[in-house]
């Protein structure tokens, strides 16, 4: 299973840093499209590429709460959506907030559990499976140049945006791979038994109980006992708060 969580990390990688690092091969069609200055256009894929990573700690909260294939999925809903509405951009900043933020965002919830995951499964060889993962990334802008400058040719910058986001919609099958790894499950178990000792040292210190018997009762507080011989009961309470 952890090489199937592996090639998953890679192909989100390959597919995530391809589309990433090949927008530079949007910026002509671009400023023929809008007439705008090269700088406000280059600074979409630098906008981009800050939101990817710089939402790092937003996607480890995430890992914190949810699962780490529930992360990947939001993170595949949202790049596909913000790509899918590229199509139809009326204006640059358009772009920024759609591919600049959301695809951006959606990528980084993308890497982040998908390159961690793929590590957690390998004991021996964790660091030769990362660096495999991490290559996904290079492969993926050595290729996606190629492939955006046939679509584009093909079908114009605009259509060029809808296959990309159908190639990227397969991240969601990628990310449904992200199974817990057996290393997370003795996190858990060991997460759950220290909690469950707390608790019990907890409760033994705050608890009132009465064990009432056919010839008496025996009520417990303060470490005191007291015997009746009269009614043959016996009553001793004890308290801690």
């Amino acid at each position: 299973m952890g090489v199937v969580i592996a090639i998953a990390a890679f192909l989100i990688q390959f597919i995530t840093l391809g589309i990433c690092l090949s927008f530079g091969i949007y910026v002509i069609e671009l400023q023929n499209e809008f007439d705008s200055g090269l700088s406000i256009i280059s600074s979409i894929g630098s906008i981009h590429l800050g939101f990817q990573l710089g939402s790092g700690p937003f996607a480890s909260f995430l890992m914190r709460k949810m699962s780490y294939r529930k992360v990947c999925l939001l993170g595949a809903i949202m790049s596909s959506v913000g790509l899918s509405v590229l199509p139809f951009t009326p204006n640059i900043q358009y772009l920024i907030v759609f591919f600049g933020v959301v695809t951006g965002i959606g990528f980084c919830l993308l890497y982040l559990p998908s390159h961690t995951m793929s590590g957690l499964w390998f004991d021996k060889n964790r660091g030769l499976v990362t660096g495999i993962v991490t290559s996904g990334s290079s492969l993926g802008g050595v290729v996606f140049p190629h492939l955006i400058e046939f679509l584009i040719e093909m079908f114009g910058w605009r259509g060029s945006f809808y296959i990309l986001a159908a190639v990227n919609l397969q991240t969601v099958l990628l990310s449904g791979l992200m199974r817990v790894s057996p290393i997370q499950r003795s996190w858990k178990k060991l997460r759950s038994k220290n909690i469950d000792n707390a608790n019990d040292l907890t409760d033994s210190t705050k608890t009132i109980y009465t064990i009432a018997e056919r010839d008496g009762d025996m009520n417990y507080q303060n470490g005191t006992s007291e015997y009746n011989s009269s009614d043959h009961s016996v009553t001793k309470k004890n308290t801690k708060q």
